[in-house]
């Protein structure tokens, strides 16, 4: 059965009689029952063709200028067996069975194609002027135009009539090709999406609209198992294997499918259809289709105005919707296959299989050859002589394609193929070597399968893929080449490797990691077999191969660079090693020896020499590849490249040894060396010889070998201390030594020359670097376990930190800063979470070992490879490097005597015999001093002692026993005088390896008295806190630890730190020269010195005021503790913190260096420390529950209590005295410069024990308890004493600011930027208390308003110092209104004086507030500004200012209302006063205006003036503050400052004549347009309009009807500047500045217009939504504005929103809208549940900000022109969208109620019946009475109750045979007497539907 629907086509297409084509009931679709079966049919813009039987028949369609089909003609083909048909623009192409191509022109006429050379084609496509073929062995072929390079063959490549090979597919097995009207797409069997050619819409899916020459992966359908690709005019949809459709490109009419008609420039799904399971797809030139099998539904969407919808109707339609086909296709029949043409659709429909007279489907789509195992199988099997040549042919043509190799064993099990990526290739290994595995048991196949590959396969491999399935055969043919050992064909294959462009060969690597073990393993054994057989060659004289070995060694080198990532327990080193190379290298000693031999003689040895430079060239090329050669040969190589011509030429000059001799004093060894490597004479390419000032001896390399031992260890006790030592007695670089005044970095370039010396002299170096230092020199990035060797307790702590659980990471408090540094922009504020905890590992590696010493290293590398200028040192592994550098780490000792020989005794000799059991008891220590007295260094060399050589010489000398050991360390000989026994011996054996320094009192003066509750000392600073909370400060000021400003010298006299004002400080601590103070809250301030960190801010920078330490707040901290340069604090849980200096270990942190951040103390965790105190460079704590003290730092004194004068980097206990644990507890720590105490009390529960005294006061606060006491009766004696109290109190705002703090959950800890921290409820209930006593309130009061405001801070340090300002409202709430009012005014005042940054705190403490408490706030200062301005209103002067001061904090309210929608209104706001102002304000202007003269005659006019001017004044301050007035409020403002505007600008004639616009009703845009461009219209005055042709005077009648024609006029203009969205609401079109007959100006003009409008105050039929009156009004659109504009795209964002993660990520949304990046790279970010929130934000700014920029600037500026008054900022935007377009409501009774009436009354029967008549009206008749009645069918603001109505009756002689009219400048309606209320109602409907001009018929 075919069904059709579209464009007029010959009934039945001449398959059947028109009679017999049937039409369903529904959408204009026919459907028929052709005779014989239709194969296949394709439809083209000129014809459509139908294959039945093998034959073709086409039928030509009409053009648009004929009505007329031509007849079905059937093709006269010969022999030819026609299996698809595919038609084009004006031809067709046809497919033969047996794959022959066949071009049909427009004639009809059908030509083979030239190009195919007999190629087996399987599939064909075409678009509107080229065409495809793929071929059986997978090859595309193009053929036609190529305008937009849609053949896909190269830029600037002509069209073409024959076919051509599209070489860039090369190796891409392909699955399915289509071609759109100019472009072209292919997709591979695994999924992957090509696309090229015209791409102006964006039908590339690329992401822009650049045209594309050649075919480019669409990388956004990667991986979404994509299985068919349909091509439109200028569109594309793809379908994916689960029904999901994607779709992109022109939009235009709706054929996306996405409810829109804009243009997608990336695929993007088509939400309507989600969930159906599509099973086709195919796109007409703007249509599309699509096919759900389960359900035998077609879903349409696109282009329908030629009916090609199949819906009934011809229009557009941009979501998918049923088609309604006939009911016969649902019962016996099933879609085979849908077409779309150019504007016709077909289903090609098939009996169902089960049913009795079904035939098979044809197969819609031929695959290309691919190899499996049954064809395997059946070569094997089969290979007789008969079947032999079929075979070959197979075998030929599998193995010389790479596109058919490609494509086979796919591993499609869990469709895993589809995943092929740059990650994973998408093979089944198994299948593969199972397949090659049988391939190989038939040595002919096998032969003939190497044959093909080797002659035909491999040189046609295209080293520059399109996509990654191209290098699947790169995995395929190792498996191959490893069962057939062809050499040619493995060196072939490298070469291809190699050719391969970066990228390709990155993916490469990509696969080589993901393959199995045993894959990866074979591939290494295959390149290394190669390389080793290439060098036994080169061995054996073979030349010119040297480049075939550098290409597999090099292919090698990125198999191993594969295993070292992946690390592969498979491989090993040992895998790599080449051992043939150790054949090369004997060669080579053998032709120097020949060499050598034949010099003195007369033959000609250029042969030879020729022979040794190419093997030295080889070695040269291995040194690059360190992995090939085991730790002895590359020690052979580097000893050998060092001097190839010295090791071979023992006559050469040597001169030049005499310059390398240093001459060194050992007392100054390091000073005498750099003197040396200044004055630049040493040459470090020839061996060092040393000489010892003051000793004889010859360097035979002992004396340079103790040299550099001696060398190393003044190294590291430089004084300039640039190597520190770390744990495991690790050597690193100094991070902070660069800072130091005797540092210099290049100090750094010298100790780098001396180490690359000792490497290049074979000697070692006693300075123990790390792996990572060695890693580093041979550009190898350290990981994590490098730092588990340079610092473990680090390591330690980060490794716990990837472990712990969620709670405890955020318990740590880490942010991304390591040693006060940051790690990323911001670090500081970026706390470390459980999700991004391992970047913050990594980057705290790569800081440790990169970014902290990165000059110091880059200086360090510099010198070593001057001072070792061979580069074979390069050759090297870090392991091996490290070995060379400071020997190897094993010391096997047995090894040592193994290697001894003896002179002069025997082994078994006593005295030999005595020395082995001596040297065996040694220490270990001793064992290495001995090493370094025999051989000068202690290192034991490469391969181990064994290396060594130990000759023993006996001395026979008198008095033995007298004489030590002797070593000659040249020579490696140990002189033993022979001793009388085993302890003499031991005694000189241990010499010899171990020796060859009252304060004055008086008054401080500043404190007048003041009550002090804690004192603090620093070095020569020292600190007071007050009873008050106010901090005083004396001493010296060098580094600012006053506090009190920069520049400010030391005192001796108390000052106040001003800036602390207002925070309740709970403890002081003074450090060397730093300050801390605590508060009650936890928040800690610190300032003055900072070089190493102590203030914990994150750098090294002094500070001369509290700065806060951030990384504290919030932490609960409860104490602090100063040191000399570090500090200390305690958490209430216990934790302790350190920062500062750590150099004797005084931070606990397991190491030795400074910390600019506090920093948690990681061994202490867990345990409750209750004290901390901090010493010089010390520091102790008290674990109060456990009687345990900890110490660490500098313990050289023996304060640390260990026993040991040592310093100490980790918390260790102190052992106390057993008393101490018994009836004693300890009560205080106290720590010195080298002391530390303890002071124990006994415990309270001793019979002797006394309590314990508080050890810190805290400052004064306000609680229950001190007003209950001021609350009762009294004395005037007792009185005195609590005035006294309450003038403490409530003068101190730190006192204030430390009450009623909200102590449940230690809540008041959370006090932040967000959280106050205050108990609201305590104090609503002590200020109601407190206004229970008049005269303790009155005092209170008086005490505030003298002292306490006046002393507020503007700018606090902290954010505590803000709780006055949320208390003291809450006390004048309880006032009375006097005292109320001047209190509001002060502090109204006091908060506006507080800087931008604590304003905004308080805001958040007002948004934080309970409800009740701001609403309270709100009614204050409400309450306050109507006083005020009812004052203003009744003519009293007022304070200028305080009105304005009062709005200003209004106004924050309202602000923070607006965040809030707690239970507020804007009616809390509205000030009602504010109508008493306007009320007089009119009554003034009226009496100026009628009473002028009288006025003036009794001389008041100018008091009048001067009063008018005052409530202007005052009028003009509220334009600002439009949340205090209502809407009418507003109008009458507006209309205020409107007339002020105009008088200001003069009344004159040029209102009445220049401001009148002629205008034509037909033209009445363009006349319109022409006047405002001729820019003589006075804006500032009200419009005129006149309509040419008419009778009639504006009196604002005319001028509204002219807004509401122009409205409809802008709608409806051809340029399309603006387009009507859902819900009728209109936006700005987007996309129409880019269309020729659009200029973004004209968007200026409709701004002048919409602001004109609103000027005159008419109303604008353009139904603008609520986002444009937001963005005029400077506010930012959100989701909700998006509702309103676009509910489907809102829903859909906001169900994005609410889905699981697993429908987010099923969506395949990116950061993309329309084609349009949200952010960089936004094509290629997807959306998830994580950033799926910022992807909604940034979708809405797009539509309501980025897509319409410049049409809305040039709209708001038009507005701004045509509404010159500055007044529209007080309008809400509700409001504003209101005035511009009226009320939305329709109340019509409102209407009734407010008609007068003239010549008749309410009761007369007209009256009434006109009424019944109205009402009886549809809305939409309502509406057109409004416009026939007003010029307008907008409602006032207000309602209808604000129109006016007056209807007359007309006493006509013949009413019934006239028309109501309407007077719509008098807003009058005159109503003739009808007989009847039929008649009225005829007439009355007539009049306002076709009433044209000035309300008359």
């Amino acid at each position: 059965m075919l069904c059709y629907w579209g464009a007029q086509v010959r009934e039945g297409f001449g398959l059947l009689q028109p009679d017999h084509v049937r039409h369903a009931d529904f959408g204009g679709i026919r459907f028929m029952f052709p005779k014989s079966e239709i194969q296949d049919l394709s439809a083209g813009r000129s014809f459509v063709g139908f294959i039945r039987d093998g034959k073709v028949s086409v039928m030509r369609l009409r053009p648009e200028d004929n009505h007329h089909d031509g007849r079905l003609k059937q093709l006269q083909i010969k022999n030819d067996k026609i299996t698809s048909v595919e038609c084009g623009d004006a031809g067709a192409v046809l497919l033969a069975h047996g794959g022959k191509v066949l071009i049909m022109d427009k004639s009809t006429m059908c030509n083979p194609l030239k190009g195919l050379d007999n190629r087996k084609v399987i599939q064909i496509t075409c678009g509107d002027q080229h065409s495809m073929a793929l071929t059986h062995d997978g090859q595309l072929f193009v053929w036609g135009e190529n305008s937009h390079g849609q053949l896909g063959l190269k830029e600037g490549q002509s069209g073409t009539l024959t076919a051509q090979h599209v070489q860039s597919l090369s190796g891409i097995p392909l699955a399915q090709i289509s071609a759109g009207g100019d472009h072209s797409f292919a997709l591979s069997l695994s999924g992957a999406v090509f696309g090229w050619g015209k791409n102006n819409a964006g039908q590339l899916g690329l992401g822009d609209t650049k045209d594309r020459h050649v075919p480019t992966v669409v990388s956004s359908l990667t991986q979404k198992k994509t299985v068919l690709i349909s091509c439109g005019g200028e569109h594309t949809a793809t379908l994916s294997k689960g029904g999901t459709v994607f779709t992109f490109g022109s939009g235009r009419f709706g054929q996306l499918g996405h409810n829109s008609f804009r243009d997608e420039h990336h695929p993007r799904v088509v939400a309507e259809l989600w969930g159906s399971e599509v099973s086709q797809v195919t796109c007409g030139r703007n249509h599309t289709l699509v096919l759900v099998e389960s359900s035998k539904l077609i879903y349409s969407f696109g282009c329908g105005m030629q009916g090609q919808l199949g819906n009934g109707q011809m229009c557009n339609q941009s979501v998918p919707l049923p088609v309604k086909l006939p009911t016969e296709s649902n019962h016996a029949y099933v879609v085979g296959k849908l077409i779309s043409g150019e504007n016709h659709s077909f289903a090609l429909c098939f009996k169902e299989l089960g049913n009795d007279t079904a035939t098979p489907r044809p197969n819609q789509i031929r695959e290309i050859l691919t190899l499996d195992y049954r064809m395997i199988e059946q070569w094997v099997n089969e290979s007789d002589p008969k079947s032999w040549p079929k075979i070959k042919n197979e075998i030929n043509k599998v193995f010389s394609s790479t596109a058919s190799l490609n494509g086979s064993f796919l591993k499609t099990s869990c469709d895993e193929h589809y995943q092929t990526s740059v990650e994973l290739c998408g093979l089944d290994f198994d299948l593969i070597k199972q397949s090659f595995a049988k391939l190989s048991e038939n040595k002919m196949v096998l032969s003939e399968v190497v044959n093909v590959v080797q002659r035909t396969l491999l040189p046609s491999l295209n080293t520059n893929p399109a996509g990654v399935e191209a290098l699947r055969l790169y995995l395929l043919l190792p498996e191959l080449i490893n069962r057939t050992e062809c050499t040619e064909c493995t060196e072939t294959l490298a070469s291809k490797i190699l050719q391969l462009n970066p990228a390709a060969l990155k993916v490469l690597e990509n696969y080589w990691s993901k393959l199995p073990d045993d894959c990866l393993k074979g591939l290494v054994v295959l390149f290394r077999k190669e390389s080793a057989k290439l060098i036994y060659r080169i061995c054996h004289g073979k030349m010119n191969i040297l480049k075939r070995l550098q290409k597999c060694v090099q292919v090698l080198q990125m198999l191993y660079k594969v295993r070292c990532i992946t690390r592969n327990d498979m491989i090993t080193n040992r895998d790599f090693i080449i051992h043939e190379i150790n054949d090369l290298i004997d060669t080579l000693q053998a032709t120097d020896v020949t060499t050598v031999c034949l010099w003195d003689g007369c033959e000609d040895l250029s042969e030879i020499f020729k022979l040794r430079d190419y093997y030295i060239g080889t070695l040269k090329v291995l040194v690059n590849f360190p992995f090939v050669a085991d730790t002895i040969s590359k020690q052979q190589i580097f000893t050998y490249l060092q001097n190839p011509f010295l090791e071979g030429f023992p006559e050469i000059d040597l001169l030049n040894f005499h310059r390398n001799k240093l001459h060194i004093n050992r007392q100054t060894i390091l000073k005498d060396t750099l003197f040396y490597l200044k004055i630049g004479i040493i040459s470090f390419s020839i061996n060092l010889q040393v000489q010892f000032v003051g000793e004889n001896g010859v360097d035979q390399r002992g004396l340079s070998a103790e040299f550099f031992s001696l060398l190393s260890r003044s190294i590291l006790t430089w004084d300039k201390r640039l190597l520190e030592v770390c744990e495991n007695f690790l050597i690193w670089f100094r991070s902070d030594c660069t800072h130091e005044e005797v540092c210099d970095v290049t100090d750094f370039y010298y100790i780098g020359i001396m180490c690359g010396m000792a490497l290049h002299n074979h000697h070692y170096m006693s300075i123990n670097f790390p792996l990572a230092l060695f890693k580093k020199l041979l550009q190898l990035s350290p990981t994590f376990s490098d730092l588990e060797e340079l610092s473990p307790v680090e390591a330690r702590s980060l490794k716990n930190l990837l472990e712990e659980d969620e709670e405890v990471v955020d318990e740590l408090f880490l942010d991304f800063t390591v040693k006060g540094q940051e790690l990323i922009p911001n670090g500081s504020q970026i706390p470390v979470t459980k999700i991004n905890r391992q970047k913050y590992v990594d980057m705290y590696v790569d800081f440790v070992f990169n970014k902290s010493v990165k000059n110091r290293f880059e200086q360090f590398s510099r010198g070593f490879s001057e001072g070792c200028p061979v580069n074979a040192w390069k050759m090297f592994h870090p392991e091996e490097l490290r070995e060379l550098f400071h020997g190897s780490r094993e010391y096997a000792w047995k090894d040592l005597r193994q290697c001894a020989t003896y002179e002069r005794c025997s082994p078994s000799d006593e005295l030999i015999m005595n020395f082995w059991t001596v040297f065996f008891e040694l220490s270990e220590e001793n064992k290495k001093k001995f090493l370094l007295f025999m051989y000068g260094t202690d290192c034991v060399p490469v391969g181990g002692l064994s290396k060594l050589s130990l000759k023993i010489v006996q001395l026979n000398l008198p008095e033995p026993d007298d004489r030590f050991p002797e070593a000659q360390i040249c020579f490696g000989i140990l002189h033993l005088p022979k001793y009388s026994n085993t302890d003499i011996l031991r005694n000189k054996l241990m010499h010899a390896i171990n020796f060859c320094e009252v304060f004055g009192q008086s008054p401080l003066k500043g404190l007048d008295n003041r009550n002090v509750i804690q004192i603090t000392c620093g070095d020569q600073h020292s600190m007071a806190l007050t009873q008050d909370g106010q901090l005083f400060v004396w001493g010296e000021n060098s580094h600012g630890q006053l506090g009190l400003k920069e520049g400010q010298s030391g005192t001796l006299t108390a000052q106040h730190v001003q800036s602390l004002s207002g925070i309740p400080l709970a403890q002081i601590s003074a450090g060397g020269d730093h300050s801390f103070a605590l508060s009650l809250s936890g928040a800690v301030f610190g300032w003055g010195k900072n070089n190493s960190g102590q203030l914990g801010l994150g750098d090294t920078k002094d500070r001369h005021v509290p700065t806060v330490v951030n990384c504290l707040n919030q932490k609960k901290t409860v104490m602090i503790a100063c040191g000399g340069e570090h500090t200390a604090s305690i958490s209430k849980g216990g934790t302790v913190f350190t920062f500062g200096s750590g150099r004797f270990g005084q931070l606990g942190h397991n190491s030795f260096r400074d910390e600019h951040h506090p920093r948690v103390v990681a061994e202490l965790w867990g345990s409750e420390v209750s004290q901390v105190t901090c010493g010089r460079n010390h520091t102790l704590v008290l674990v109060d529950s456990s009687k345990l003290i900890y110490s660490f730092g500098c313990g050289m004194q023996g304060q640390l209590g260990n026993g040991q004068m040592c310093n100490q980097s980790v918390p260790l206990p102190v052992k106390l005295p057993t008393e101490s644990n018994n009836a004693y507890a300890i009560k205080k720590l106290t720590t010195g410069e080298n002391h530390s105490f303890a002071l124990f009390n006994k415990e309270v529960g001793n019979a002797s024990a006394k309590h314990k005294p508080n050890p810190g006061r805290s400052v004064l606060t306000l609680d229950e308890i001190m007003i209950d006491r001021w609350m009762t009766e009294c004395d005037s004696k007792a009185w005195k004493t609590k005035k006294n109290e309450i003038k403490k109190v409530f003068s101190s705002a730190a006192c204030l600011n430390g009450s009623f703090l909200k102590t449940s959950c230690d809540k008041h800890y959370q006090t932040s930027v967000e959280l106050c921290g205050l108990d609201f409820d305590l104090i609503k209930q002590s200020f109601v208390k407190l206004s229970e006593n008049e005269r303790v309130i009155s005092k209170v009061v008086n005490v505030v308003q003298r002292t306490l405001l006046p002393s507020l801070n503007k700018n606090p340090a902290g954010v505590e110092a803000l709780r006055l300002y949320l208390l003291l409202p809450e006390l004048i709430r309880v006032l009375q209104k006097p005292q109320r009012t001047k209190l509001t005014e002060d502090l109204a005042s006091k908060i506006l004086q507080l800087s931008p940054a604590a304003l905004k705190v308080l805001e958040n403490y007002w948004f934080a507030l309970p409800d009740d408490y701001l609403k309270g706030l709100v009614k204050l200062f409400r309450k306050e500004s109507a006083d005020l301005i009812g004052s203003i209103a009744d003519g009293q002067k007022v304070i200028p200012g305080h009105l304005q001061n009062f709005l200003q904090v209004l106004l924050m309210l309202y602000k923070v209302f607006c965040r809030t929608h707690k239970d507020i209104t804007n009616r809390d706001f509205i000030i009602h006063e504010i109508n008493d102002l306007l009320d007089m304000l009119q009554v003034t202007n009226e009496d100026l205006t009628d009473m002028s003269w009288w006025l003036d005659q009794r001389g008041e006019i100018n008091a009048l003036q001067k009063l008018r001017d005052y409530y202007v004044e005052n009028m003009k301050i509220l334009v600002d503050f439009p949340f205090v007035a209502d809407t009418a409020s507003k109008q009458r403002i507006f209309f205020h400052l409107q007339d002020l505007h105009i008088q200001n600008i003069g009344r004159i004639m040029f209102s009445v004549h220049g401001n009148m616009l002629h205008i034509n009703r037909q033209s009445l845009l363009e006349d319109t347009l022409q006047y405002l461009r001729q820019d003589i219209h006075s804006f500032s005055h009200l419009l005129k309009v006149e309509f040419v042709g008419e009778i009639g005077v504006d009196e604002r009648g005319l001028s509204a009807e002219f807004f509401s024609i122009l409205s409809q006029s802008i709608l409806t203009w051809e340029k399309q500047l603006l387009e009507v969205c859902e819900n009728s609401v209109v936006w700005f079109n987007p996309d129409c500045i880019h269309k020729e007959n659009c200029d973004v100006t004209d968007f200026y003009y409709i701004g002048i217009m919409c602001g004109m409008a609103l000027y005159n105050h008419h109303y604008m039929s353009i139904n603008f939504p609520l986002a444009l009156f937001k963005k005029l009004l400077q506010q930012s659109p959100t989701l909700s504005d998006l509702e309103e504009l676009s509910p489907v795209e809102a829903r859909s964002l906001k169900n994005l929103l609410e889905e699981d993660e697993e429908v987010v990520d099923e969506l395949f949304l990116d950061f993309t809208v329309k084609g349009q990046e949200l952010i960089p790279n936004g094509c290629q970010i997807p959306v998830t549940i994580i950033n799926r929130e910022k992807y909604v934000d940034l979708y809405v700014d797009f539509v309501f900000n980025k897509a319409v920029t410049n049409q809305f600037e040039q709209f708001s500026r038009g507005f701004s022109k045509g509404f010159p008054l500055s007044a529209l900022r007080m309008f809400h935007p509700e409001e504003l969208k209101e005035l511009f377009h009226g009320s939305p409501e329709y109340k019509w009774k409102d209407l009734l109620q407010c008609a007068t009436y003239e010549r008749c009354s309410p009761s007369d029967e007209l009256i009434m019946n006109f009424w019944t008549v109205f009402f009886e009206l549809s809305e939409e008749n309502k509406k057109k009475f409004l416009l026939f009645m007003y010029g307008t069918d907008c409602v006032p603001v207000g309602g209808l109750s604000k129109r006016s109505l007056k209807i007359v009756k007309l006493n006509h002689p013949d009413p019934d045979d006239r028309f109501p009219e309407a007077q719509i400048c008098f807003d009058i309606l005159h109503l003739p007497k009808y007989s009847n209320i039929d008649i009225l109602r005829k007439k009355l409907i007539h009049a306002i539907n076709y009433c044209e001009v000035f309300g008359r018929v």
